[in-house]
């Protein structure tokens, strides 16, 4: 007995300095900056967490140093060398919007300081049929019209059901992800405005529940697979965690009825995604679904000039023995003009249709594509580029300075790089407020080159001062006689 135990202790021991050791091997990096807010003062007592990227898991507070923000505003944070996603997470109880970044700490990294917006609260009960309160609802806000997800620390609800969190103003999407494991539906909101400190309740009823797994030709699970519904009428009806674990199972809860289930692999997967219809769901329902690997078909298009084409769509049609059109959901093209789908070996027509409301493209269709193995190719959609080789981004630059004062007679700028433009184009910047109200609009015309610069005083079209807050700014260039616009929104804050 005595000399198991001292094996025992000997093995702790040795475990622990071996954690040690490697704990000291690792690189240590300090990662440096200041956190201020909207009105440029120091916040103290912003906590910084780190997710590893390439494993999805937050950093031990173990492994870090410094992770909260001190007078001044300073931190200095001293962790493992990595590439990370860090939340700057404001004070409990703050009216300020956390924020979320990218970081690549390869070097000792001195940070930009970072500023979080002043926003408004938004708060409420999440409660069932009965008025129960439900714990664990997880709240996601997405700004319209742009589609970004806001950061907002401690948006789960208590154990009464509350939830507050900060956000900026603005229009959002809201959704209420229900407890994994519950039986309650999840809840969409489509449009919520936001410009005051807002009260958000909401009531989350019961489901059915529909289960399975998902398994590849060799039983093996199919992580990340997504679970979708559609009404009759193409409607897709929200489900929360409708995501497949690493073993290929999954969960969500759905109202009874007849739809349409997409079964859809990860993009870029050469599994063969699923559409089956009609299924209907009347009580618990438990599938099992086996797919097929197919080729990846990658298309590539660009316009005359090479430059990509986002968000055009892609057809696939079987050509023989009837020509029927294959379930792709994947089929729209990323920033870079890229489309990746999974088919079946066989011999295809592809159409590449122009994305919607653009004109001057012409609709592609390729006939007796042999696709038997993976297959890349690059088109070129005919008619008036999309934008010259300059890209957007770099032809309407930001604002400045942003945030903005306007006082002492300062105007915030507008840059717009036309050094490869030619002819005569008209501009537009239209600013609108958190709720879409327009408050200043103007148009001018110009020709040739070089760099045009807007700017605004801050007044509305009735000459009066704006209020402090956020301002949506939409920057139209546009030639006349052509349909053809390149466009882009920016937001400022207007401080007084």
């Amino acid at each position: 007995m005595h000399s198991f135990f001292t094996r025992f202790v000997l093995f702790i021991i040795v475990f622990l300095l071996t954690s040690y050791l490697k704990l000291s091997a690792q690189t240590q990096v300090i990662m440096r900056g200041y956190v201020f807010d909207g009105n440029r003062q120091p916040v103290v007592e912003v906590n910084l967490d780190f997710e590893d990227t390439a494993t999805g898991t937050e950093v031990p507070e173990s492994l870090i140093t410094g992770d909260k923000t001190i007078t001044g505003g300073f931190y200095q944070v001293i962790l493992p060398d990595g590439i990370y996603f860090v939340s700057f997470k404001p004070p409990v109880g703050a009216r300020l919007v956390g924020k979320r970044f990218f970081v690549d700490l390869s070097t000792h990294r001195l940070m930009d300081t970072v500023f979080l917006p002043i926003g408004f609260f938004v708060s409420g009960t999440v409660t069932d049929s009965v008025g129960a309160p439900i714990l664990g609802v997880d709240l996601d806000f997405t700004q319209l019209p742009n589609k970004e997800r806001i950061f907002t620390p401690r948006d789960n609800t208590d154990s009464v059901g509350f939830y507050r969190v900060v956000v900026p103003p603005g229009i959002f999407r809201v959704r209420f992800d229900s407890p994994p494991g519950s039986r309650f539906r999840g809840l969409q909101k489509d449009t919520v405005p936001v410009s005051k400190d807002t009260v958000m309740d909401a009531l989350l009823v019961t489901g059915l529940v529909l289960s399975g797994r998902a398994v590849d030709s060799l039983d093996t699970g199919v992580p990340s697979l997504s679970v979708d519904l559609e009404d009759t009428a193409g409607k897709e009806i929200f489900l929360s965690n409708n995501r497949s674990d690493s073993l290929g199972n999954f969960r969500v809860i759905t109202p009874p009825g007849t739809f349409s289930l997409l079964l859809i692999p990860p993009r870029g997967n050469r599994l063969i995604p699923k559409e089956i219809e009609p299924f209907s769901i009347f009580a618990d329902t438990s599938i099992l679904e086996t797919f097929r690997v197919g080729v990846l078909l990658s298309v590539t298009v660009k316009d005359s000039l090479g430059n990509p084409i986002q968000n055009c769509d892609l057809d696939v049609i079987r050509e023989f023995p009837s020509r029927n059109e294959l379930f792709t959901p994947t089929d729209n093209a990323d920033s870079l003009g890229v489309i990746k789908v999974a088919v079946p070996p066989d011999s295809y027509t592809l159409v590449i249709s122009p994305p919607l409301g653009t004109a001057g493209f012409d609709t592609l269709m390729i006939t007796g594509v042999k696709v038997l193995s993976d297959f890349d190719t690059a088109v070129v959609l005919t008619g008036e580029p999309l934008h010259t080789p300059v890209s957007v981004e770099t032809r309407i630059l930001e604002a400045r300075p942003n945030p903005f004062r306007p006082e002492g007679g300062n105007r915030i700028k507008f840059p717009v790089d036309l050094d490869v433009v030619s002819g005569v184009w008209k501009i537009s910047l239209t600013i609108f407020s958190p709720v879409g109200e327009i408050i200043y609009r103007s148009r001018t015309e110009f020709s040739g080159g070089g760099r045009q610069v807007l700017e605004w005083d801050g007044l509305n079209q009735s000459d009066q001062p704006v209020a402090s807050g956020v301002y949506f700014c939409k920057i139209v260039l546009e030639k006349p006689g052509n349909s053809r616009k390149t466009e882009k929104v920016l937001k400022v804050a207007v401080i007084r």
